[in-house]
C-alpha cells in the first residue's frame, strides 16, 4: 500500500530539465481543461496567478 508520494519539482532529488517540464505541464493542463476554458485565457490566469 502507497501511503506516501513525494513530489520532487524543483530537482533537488533528481535532476530536472525545468523549461520542458513546464511546457509538458502546462500543454497537458491546457489539453485536459479546454473544453471548459480558452486555452489562451488559462494559460495567461495561470501564469497571473503564479506571480501574486
Amino acid at each position: 500500500m502507497v501511503d506516501t508520494f513525494l513530489f520532487d519539482l524543483d530537482g533537488t532529488l533528481l535532476p530536472v530539465d525545468t523549461d520542458k517540464m513546464l511546457d509538458e505541464y502546462f500543454l497537458s493542463l491546457t489539453k485536459k481543461l479546454s473544453s471548459y476554458f480558452d486555452p489562451h485565457f488559462l494559460f495567461k490566469s495561470i501564469i497571473r496567478l503564479a506571480w501574486i
